[in-house]
């Protein structure tokens, strides 16, 4: 008897007899059928919780993958900021005027190379 699941023929159930041939009486045939759906119905069950179970373990490696990531990045982004604060050792000057900005933007051009720079101003402006 064939045993259709998601439109198409994918079990067979059989039936016999060893010792002796029998006939099985045609009330018994749509019985055996239920029978054989509940069973069709049974194993597509367990695959579909198998397919599932193995999902939601991809789903957890992939989360820690990511948790560990983005911890590895905050990380990173942390190491960074301290790195530029030691790099250009500006947190020490106060002020967000524009000719601070600017002269801020300066220093980063000159920093990198080997020229000597003179700054001019009064006494006591925080020219060291």
């Amino acid at each position: 008897m064939p045993l259709f699941a998601n439109g198409r023929v994918q079990y067979v159930m059989t039936m016999g007899a060893i010792k002796q041939e029998r006939t099985w009486p045609e009330e018994i045939i749509p019985r055996l059928r239920i029978i054989g759906e509940i069973f069709v119905n049974a194993l597509i069950r367990k695959e579909n919780a198998e397919a599932l179970q193995r999902s939601e373990e991809q789903l957890r490696d992939a989360y820690g993958e990511i948790t560990r990531l983005s911890e590895q990045l905050k990380r990173d982004n942390i190491y960074l900021k301290e790195e530029i604060k030691a790099d250009q050792n500006f947190e020490e000057m106060i002020g967000q005027s524009g000719g601070l900005k600017y002269l801020l933007f300066k220093i980063r051009q000159v920093a990198p190379t080997d020229t000597t720079v003179l700054i001019e101003g009064e006494t006591g402006t925080g020219k060291s």
